[in-house]
């Protein structure tokens, strides 16, 4: 399943590239790079950022902002389209119908960079399945754009997947009454640490 999860997202991703006027005008959330762009100072002053990082890990990634700024730039210069993304993509949020995987819980969903939904090869323990889950992701995106471009914005989407939801996250946190907040709070935790990691020392 996770090999052919991986195909089938990428194809509907590549579908949605057509539909992203529609899914916006329907009310779909934008995190396209200029919003993201747009939040990334709000995340870094907030106090809830600085509550899921170590002190060393904050002034780490207060110090690399303008890495992350760079990042940004660098994706938008290989003019990725923007799709819709799932935003919390994981084997419990996959049904088989047959041998094809259907796609469950959107709650998170948004219009945005493609790849920042790709928590299953970057988290991969298994470095063989993490290897097989990219190609058959960027053979599905080789239809839209060339292969160099995809593979140049692999690396960058070490920094950007975990900025699109650190964002996530943090908007969600803002729209709950604390005690509401666990789920979101161990997001912002998972994550910010890993954007401070993502942009060195």
């Amino acid at each position: 399943i996770t090999l052919r999860m991986a195909r089938e997202h990428a194809r509907l991703q590549v579908a949605s590239v057509s539909q992203v006027d529609a899914l916006l005008a329907a009310g779909c959330i934008d995190r396209r790079l200029e919003g993201l762009a747009a939040e990334l100072s709000p995340l870094l002053a907030d106090p809830l950022t600085a509550a899921a990082l170590q002190p060393d890990e904050l002034e780490r990634l207060r110090g690399g902002e303008g890495r992350i700024r760079q990042a940004i730039d660098q994706l938008a210069e290989l003019a990725l389209p923007p799709a819709l993304v799932h935003g919390d993509l994981h084997l419990g949020n996959v049904l088989l119908r047959g041998d094809a995987p259907i796609f469950i819980d959107w709650t998170d969903a948004c219009i945005g960079p493609p790849m920042v939904d790709l928590l299953g090869p970057m988290a991969a323990t298994d470095p063989t399945l993490a290897a097989e889950w990219r190609e058959r992701y960027l053979d599905a995106w080789e239809t839209l754009v060339p292969r160099a471009r995809l593979e140049r914005a692999w690396k960058l989407n070490e920094i950007l997947l975990p900025l699109h939801h650190c964002v996530s996250y943090r908007s969600l946190q803002r729209h709950l009454e604390p005690v509401e907040q666990g789920d979101m709070n161990a997001g912002l935790g998972r994550f910010a640490p890993a954007l401070a990691a993502a942009v060195g020392p």
